[in-house]
């Protein structure tokens, strides 16, 4: 972490020390597969809205280094963010869950621990509505889909998924898209 950023000085160091803190230990005890928070451990259980404030934060920052164009600052702030963010419950909905996820992934990926969003990615499985009567709905999800595909990388089958997708989207485009145009059109009248 670097100390040159508005919004590292507006977070306080102290306070993304503790949540970084607080990160690192609920991956270890993820890892070990216990709970540390039993009993009277329940008071001292640090909230997630907590750490959500910082690593939105921390996702900011990301954001100000791609204006600055800095690539090294990039990688800092991007593994920064995967860090933390990373330790956060995903969303309920499909859709939420997916965004947070892709979101998830591209920290990581700019922060070189691509490995880390691969194997975090493979222990999870995700429904989206990519069939949806809704087309945009459909199109988002589908996106969305793609993107966890390719963030994966779980062999040839994820490939050829997203080459799946692409193509479904693409003949699917020329029977949904046009009467979908035309109700965003008659809405904003």
């Amino acid at each position: 972490m670097t100390a040159d950023s508005w919004i590292v000085d507006s977070l306080g160091v102290g306070r993304i020390r503790f949540a970084e803190a607080e990160a690192s230990r609920r991956r270890l005890w993820r890892t070990l597969g216990a709970n540390p928070y039993r009993g009277d451990a329940v008071r001292a259980q640090v909230p997630d809205t907590r750490l959500r404030f910082v690593a939105g934060g921390m996702g900011l920052r990301v954001i100000d280094q791609l204006i600055d164009g800095n690539p090294e600052g990039l990688r800092i702030a991007t593994a920064d963010a995967f860090r933390l963010a990373r330790v956060l419950d995903v969303p309920e909905t499909p859709v939420e869950a997916a965004e947070a996820l892709v979101r998830l992934g591209c920290f990581g990926v700019l922060g070189d621990r691509g490995a880390d969003v691969r194997r975090m990615l493979q222990t999870r499985d995700w429904e989206l509505p990519t069939a949806s009567a809704d087309w945009g709905e459909r199109v988002w999800a589908t996106v969305l889909d793609l993107w966890l595909r390719l963030l994966r990388q779980n062999g040839w089958d994820d490939f050829d998924a997203v080459q799946s997708g692409v193509a479904n989207i693409r003949s699917a485009q020329r029977d949904f898209e046009p009467s979908y145009l035309n109700e965003a059109e008659e809405r904003m009248d």
